[in-house]
Parts: structure tokens; sequence; C-alpha cells
């Protein structure tokens, strides 16, 4: 920009005459312009207000550095301007955390920003001469800027405040031009519309209702008398800047996640870029309880006598340790207070088969009940197992009785019953441990070779594995239990004999065969009983073989003495009305009489 010979001749004469001019055109009540010609010496007073991304600001009064030049300095940053400020710039510098805002307030410095370039002009104010609005010459230059606090006599050109803003901070160096004018100590710089200058903002803010595991944000609101923007505060952080400079100010506000219930208090408060706090407001975030789900309820199925571990598992939006119950028995506490908590839970020992009903809920530490959840343990039967089958003997004689032992055992809480070849033998009531029976298997008849198999079946009506043995039934021999005793009868007469055998086989027959000879060999007579006569005088041995269907044999004998029949005893020969005579007839009629074989 060409510069005005106005705004440069610096002449008694003439900046006497704007005065006066100054003087004539407002009462003295108003700004009076005392030069338009403003150096970095001539603006002391003036209030300089840099605020930080951390919400921190520093207020400093500008003075003067030399008799040409003045600043105002802060911890780590600096703002200076040397000569006049419409041709010779203002730098800013800063080297601590980034400046989101710098505000520069002039009118405490009796000074007034001039913001018109042109000398006529409908914004042209009397004695102002040209101006400069603000222009970055080098640097980061401001987000936005604002010129503020209308001067009283201002045609639109006039204003007391800069403000300039970074939305992401400033760091570096800044050169920028911004003109300034003076005003007198009689009539001093006064704002078109006063503002007290130490007028704070006003802040406020509402909290939600949430529940845990939910986030929560909210909107801060402010308004200030002055133009000024407003930084937020919440709990003492920056939460951010709205440069609005009227009306209602607003930032929103992420309070973030919360895992668990309670109240939480929240202080909001306001600043405004003059460096005024607003009063503190408190308000409560209330986090509710929320119960757990329980997302798993896991019983296994199990056989009997075993034990059993039922695995549940829930989780909770909120930081909370869960404990399980089933059916409302406490089970366990998983301590983790995030992502899903879970135990296996001991349901301890299964002696029978069945099914067991389990209800379970989970209950967090501020007592939130889950909605409960249903399953079941099914115990399966185990079938028993045979362990013994053994017999008091494996080889026995026909006509003998064997015994036999039996054991099993079953996991279940069973009684056991024992079969053998499909015969119940008896039953052990005891529902635990070794479960046995002895038995009389009974006696055995007939000859030959058994195969017997046992089992057992518990209560619940199942088998269990086969054991089979064998017993071997010997032949016994008949016995003979009755003979015809010796005898003594005359030589030729007739006499009667019989013999009676048993035999333990119920399938046996018996066959009896004699002999009447003495020869060793029994083919002289067969059948029970029968008569005989020897001719000659003597002593005769007559033997009987008993012989059964499974070829066992016995013997026996007696004698018989004939003599001449005067020498025979009255009572030695059997009368035919004897016992052994009626059986002789009876038994074998005429036809014994037909094997009878007399001795020559």
């Amino acid at each position: 920009m060409t510069s005005s010979w106005l705004k440069h001749y610096s002449t008694q004469l003439i900046g006497t005459a704007f005065i006066l001019l100054g003087a004539i055109s407002a009462p003295s009540s108003a700004t009076t312009l005392t030069g338009f010609r403003t150096e970095g010496d001539m603006m002391s007073g003036m209030k300089v207000t840099a605020s930080f991304l951390d919400g921190s600001s520093q207020t400093n009064i500008w003075g003067p550095t030399d008799d040409r030049s003045g600043g105002a300095f802060g911890t780590g940053w600096s703002l200076t301007e040397s000569r006049d400020s419409y041709s010779a710039p203002w730098i800013l510098t800063n080297s601590s955390q980034g400046i989101t805002s710098l505000v520069i307030q002039a009118i405490p410095g009796n000074t007034v920003f001039d913001t018109y370039p042109f000398l006529t002009g409908p914004l042209q104010t009397d004695g102002s001469a040209e101006g400069w609005t603000f222009e970055p010459k080098s640097g980061q230059s401001p987000s936005s800027f604002a010129y503020s606090d209308e001067i009283d006599i201002s045609q639109g050109d006039l204003f007391g405040t800069l403000s300039l803003y970074w939305d992401t901070g400033f760091t570096g160096q800044l050169v920028f031009r911004a003109d300034t004018d003076s005003g007198s100590s009689n009539d001093p710089v006064k704002p078109k519309n006063p503002v007290a200058e130490n007028s704070p903002p006003t802040v406020d803010f509402s909290l939600p209702t949430i529940y845990e595991g939910q986030s929560a944000a909210t909107a801060l609101y402010a308004t200030d008398p002055g133009e000024d923007t407003i930084t937020f505060f919440l709990n003492g952080v920056n939460q951010g800047t709205d440069f609005n400079r009227s009306g209602i100010r607003t930032k929103s506000t992420n309070l973030g996640y919360f895992p668990d219930n309670g109240t939480f208090t929240y202080t909001a408060q306001a600043r405004d870029e003059d460096g005024n706090y607003s009063t503190p407001v408190t308000n409560n975030l209330t986090v509710l309880n929320v119960p757990p789900s329980v997302t798993n309820l896991n019983i296994p199925t199990i056989y009997e006598g075993r034990s059993a571990s039922a695995y549940i598992s829930a989780t909770d939006p909120g930081a909370d340790a869960i404990s399980f119950f089933l059916n409302n028995n406490y089970v366990g506490t998983d301590a983790s207070t995030s992502g899903t908590r879970a135990i296996d839970a001991n349901l301890g020992y299964f002696a029978d088969n069945g099914y067991i009903p389990y209800t379970g809920y989970a209950v967090d530490k501020d007592g939130g009940v889950s909605a409960p959840v249903n399953s079941g343990l099914t115990v399966l039967n185990v079938r028993p197992r045979l362990t013994r089958f053994n017999l008091s003997s494996n080889t026995i004689y026909q006509g003998q009785s064997v015994s036999a032992w039996l054991s099993a055992r079953d996991p279940g809480a069973d009684g056991e019953t024992f079969f053998i070849n499909g015969n119940n033998v008896g039953t052990n009531p005891k529902t635990s441990g070794n479960r046995w029976i002895y038995t009389n298997l009974g006696t055995f008849t007939d000859v030959g070779t058994y195969d017997l198999t046992a089992i057992s079946r518990d209560k619940d009506r199942a088998f269990s594995n086969r054991r089979t043995t064998t017993l071997t039934v010997l032949n016994t021999p008949p016995t003979i239990t009755s003979l015809t005793g010796d005898l003594t009868v005359n030589s030729g007469k007739t006499f009667d004999f019989t013999a009676v055998a048993t035999d333990p086989g119920v399938n046996d027959t018996l066959t009896y065969a004699w002999d009447m000879n003495n020869d060793g060999v029994y083919n002289d007579f067969t059948g029970a009983n029968g008569e005989w006569s020897f001719g000659d005088e003597g002593t005769y041995v007559i033997g009987v073989e008993v012989t059964d269907s499974n070829g066992g044999h016995t013997y026996s004998q007696f004698t018989v003495k004939t003599v001449a029949e005067q020498t025979v005893p009255a009572t030695a020969v059997p009368e035919p009305s004897s016992e052994l005579g009626l059986l002789a007839l009876s038994a074998f009629g005429m036809g014994s009489v037909l094997k009878r074989r007399q001795k020559s």
C-alpha cells in the first residue's frame, strides 16, 4: 500500500491543525486523536493476552523498550513493535507450547487500531488519516483474526482490540502489520459500547444419565458481554475455543467411556479472550448399573460313577467381578472386570444314573442379577461288569452237587441280579463296592459236559459282560444195594437168586449179568433175578455184574453149597412162599425158567 503524505507528515503545524479539528468535531467527552503516527514506545499500558493449547493464558502489559519501541513479554513468548506502526511491522515470537489466541487490547494504552486505508470515504474518521488492517508478512498466519471494541468516534475504522486465532496453535515467529493511532491525555480512547473490562463470561452445561458400558458427551455453553472468543474448561482441562465473538458460544466434548456405574462430578468454566473466568458450574453424570447376562451354561453328559463340572460364563458392560450361582448355591467368582467372565464349577460325584436340572444365574459386584438360564446334567447308566464266575469244582461225579461264586462291580448305586444260563440265581442288594452271591446249582444226575454262562443285571436292566465255564460230570458206577445171601441147598434142587442195584444217573439203564460157574465170564444168566440148580454136591460161587448205560460196572457174589438131601438143614432152603420166591416169580415168571442153566 502506498503511504499518504498526510500520514507521514509530522510537522507541529499539521498535528496541531488536526488536534484543533478533532476538538471542534468531537465533544470533550469523546476520544481525541492526537496523532496518527504511533510508535512502539507510545502504546504503553496495552494489555496483551496469550492463550495456549493446554488452556492456560498469560496477560502482560505493554511497555517501552527504547525511545521508539515497545513490547509485551511472557514466558517463552513476546510481542514487539518498533517505529511507526503504519510502516513498521509487529513481531510475535513463541518458543513454548502453541498459542491458540493473541488478544491485543489497545484502549488501556490510549491507543486505537486504524483499519481504513483511504483518506476519504464513508469509514474515514476525522483525524485518523490512512490506516492499515491486519496483514501477515511472514510466519504462521492465524486461522482467523478480528477487530472489536469499536471506538466512540469511529466511523467504522477505529477499534480497541485486535484478536488473532490459531486452531492448531502457533509457534515460531509471525511478522505482521497493523496500524495504530494515539488518543490524547485529556480525552483518552473510549469504546463506543462500553463493557466492563473485567466482565466475565457465563457458562452452563448439562449431563445425561447413562448405563455402565456406554459413552457420554456434553455441550458447554457460554455468553460474554464483550466481543470475545470463549475457551471452555471441564474439570480444569481445556476443551477448546469457540471463535465466534457474539451470541451463545458452545463446545461439544466427549466425556469418554464409563465402564462402571457411579456418580461422576464435572465442573465447567469459561474464559474469554481477555482472561476473565466465569463462575464455575458443577453437575453430576449418573452411570447406572447394568446386570450381567449369562452367555453359556454348559453341563456335560456323563456316566454314573463319575464327577462332573459345569461351565458358566457371563458378560457385563460394567467393570464388575461376577459371581455365579447354580440352583441358588454359590459356585465361584471370576474377578476379571472386562470381557467374558467364567468359571468351571465342580458339581460333585454322581453315583446313579438320572437327570438333574440346574438353574444358573450371575450377580455382579453391585448386586445386579442376570436372567436365569436352565440346563441339566444327564447321568447315563453304566452296565455292570461281571468280575468272577467260579465253580466249587469243575469236575464232579454223577449224583454230586456243585456251587457257584459270582461277583460283579457297578459304578452305579445298583443292586445286582445274577443269572446262569438264563436262570435267576440270586440278587445282591448292595449299592456300592463288590456285589456277590454264592449259590448251589444242585445235583447233576447225568453224565456230560455242561457249558455254564453267567451274567449280571443292574436295577436299570443293563446286562454285564458274560463269563462261561465248563462243568464235567463223570459217570458213577451203579451200587448193588441187595444180593441173595449165601445158601445151602440140596443138590439138584432149584433155588432163587436176585440182585438189586441203584445208579445216580437218572437216564442210565442197568444191566445184570451173572457168572454161575465161576469162570469169570458173566454170560450165564441175564436179569435182576432168576432160578438155578446144581446137580452135584459142592460149593459154588455165583457172581453178578451190574453195568450202567455209560459203561460203569460193579460186582458182587454169594456162595451156594449143595448137599445130599438128608443133610440139608430144614431152614436152609427158602420156601416158595418167601419174599425171595415171590420176587422171582413176579419178576420173571416162566421166562426165568428158560434161562436156567444146570451144572452137570
